[in-house]
């Protein structure tokens, strides 16, 4: 049983008196002038994107997506990333209400690479298809960088990748790789380099993926710009704030004390008004309300690797040429909370703390220190980045592209989104459900595929409805048959 949740968000348009950037404006062809640029194997019209006629290919845009991993946004982590308010929300467009469409990190990447929701990918969990043949088969193929390779970008990816990803193969688009096997490490874990696994230790010099994360990409965006004479798609994958956050040395002894994570919410339990488990939530006992603190401060510092890497990266386009022809995004997979309705950590939920996430965006023509009210989703990115290189969105694709949004500040974008959270059996359900019929004794019918006609009837007469005494309104009754059968008259 798949729970799906529908948020809809309002557009609170604000009036800009700056004007449109001449360089984001993309005519827009007929449908029988545009040019085919891909199809998938199965030639199947859906997959397919054009090249937009009139589109100066000799001078596309480079695109770099820097990704963090549970970065938060309503708790205040932006507020100590310096270099990335200098070198990002000072120089580009913050979209206030930036979201993903599921709050979990597997089928949140999923979703941000195809441009899909999660019922269209059926990424369910980080367990559930993730990396699976499945997923490999069908929608990897279909991932932005694989259109974007095609129409003539270097690709490269660096980093986390998806959760259950195992290194035997690289994923088609990126004619660079650095991929990291499994979940997020900082020690201790294992790169797929162009196909070549290689451990890494605990050495921070040798080892600490964040700064290898950032001093590939320098080398990649270097080689590129000297030897390659065509844009580049760059994707840094950081694992900064997951766990087990373990920071760099020098960033150790940061940010004690801090408690902009103490939101209104935070404690703010039981809610017997709420879904189960916020219904079932006690208030945090002390060593909870001190763990959080102590778990925010370590996920800062984390972060302070990807605040230098954002100033390193922009240094170096900067010193190439490179910088004003350069998209720039800035996001996370989803959010994260600490304490939040007594949750003590974690993701996962359908609230603003799981599923907003920071959104920037810096580049040719964004004005700077602007900002956008109109709500754009992680599955926005894919049809933006074939946007910014000429092409037209697939139609199979979910999202919608932002340009718009960034040439007019008042542009109306969408006024709802969905938002998926996981896939429930019904044997989760019937075990968590205040509404369930289900008793210890019968959890063991739910895990058979066939129910036989009594074994449905067992569950059936479970029901309040069937239930004796009669009610004035009650029609039906169950009743035990001599043979110890069940029937319903």
């Amino acid at each position: 049983m798949r729970l799906i949740l529908l948020l809809t968000v309002l557009v609170i348009a604000q009036a800009s008196k700056k004007k449109r950037q001449p360089n984001l404006q993309i005519q827009r062809p007929e449908k029988h002038k545009q040019q085919k640029l891909t199809k998938t194997d199965d030639a199947n019209a859906a997959y397919q994107t054009y090249r937009k006629p009139n589109f100066d290919l000799h001078n596309r845009p480079n695109i770099i997506l820097i990704l963090t991993d549970d970065q938060d946004s309503e708790l205040g982590s932006m507020q100590f990333m310096p270099k990335v308010t200098k070198f990002m929300k000072e120089e580009g467009a913050t979209y206030e209400n930036g979201y993903v469409s599921t709050p979990m990190c597997c089928p949140s990447r999923s979703s941000l690479l195809t441009g899909l929701y999660v019922h269209n990918h059926h990424v369910f969990t980080n367990n559930d298809n993730c990396s699976s043949p499945f997923w490999i088969d069908n929608h990897e193929k279909r991932t932005f960088a694989t259109y974007l390779q095609q129409s003539g970008y270097k690709t490269a990816y660096f980093g986390k990748y998806l959760n259950k990803y195992d290194g035997h193969h690289i994923p088609p688009g990126w004619d660079e790789w650095n991929g990291l096997l499994k979940n997020s490490q900082f020690y201790n874990y294992t790169l797929n380099y162009n196909g070549i696994k290689k451990f890494h230790g605990f050495d921070y010099a040798k080892d600490y993926l964040p700064d290898i994360i950032t001093n590939k990409s320098l080398q990649f965006i270097s080689e590129t710009v000297r030897s390659v004479d065509s844009p580049f798609l760059a994707v840094l994958s950081y694992p900064a704030p997951h766990g087990p956050e373990d920071s760099a040395p020098q960033y150790q002894d940061l940010f004690f004390n801090v408690t902009t994570h103490h939101t209104p919410a935070y404690d703010f339990a039981p809610n017997p008004d709420k879904q189960w488990i916020l219904r079932n939530s006690e208030k945090m006992l002390p060593i909870h309300r001190s763990f959080t603190d102590l778990l925010m401060t370590k996920r800062l510092q984390t972060l302070q690797s990807v605040d230098s890497g954002v100033e390193r990266i922009v240094k170096k386009l900067k010193k190439l040429g490179q910088l004003d022809n350069t998209y720039i995004f800035y996001t996370s997979d989803h959010g994260y909370h600490l304490g939040q309705f007594g949750l003590v950590k974690g993701k996962a939920f359908p609230f603003d703390f799981d599923t907003k996430v920071p959104f920037i965006v810096r580049g040719p023509g964004i004005a700077h220190r602007s900002v956008r009210t109109q709500p754009v989703v992680n599955i926005d990115l894919a049809p933006t980045f074939l946007d910014i290189a000429g092409l037209e969105k697939p139609p199979h694709m979910d999202g919608k592209s932002i340009l718009p949004t960034l040439r007019n500040p008042n542009k109306k974008f969408r006024n709802s989104f969905m938002i998926e959270r996981g896939k429930m059996t019904f044997e989760r359900y019937a075990m968590v459900s205040k509404n369930s019929v289900i008793k210890d004794d019968n959890l063991l019918l739910l895990k058979k595929k066939k129910l036989t006609k009594q074994e449905r009837l067992e569950l059936e007469c479970r029901k309040p409805k069937y239930q004796p005494p009669c009610s004035l309104s009650q029609t039906w009754i169950c009743r035990e048959k001599g043979d110890g059968t069940k029937k319903i008259s």
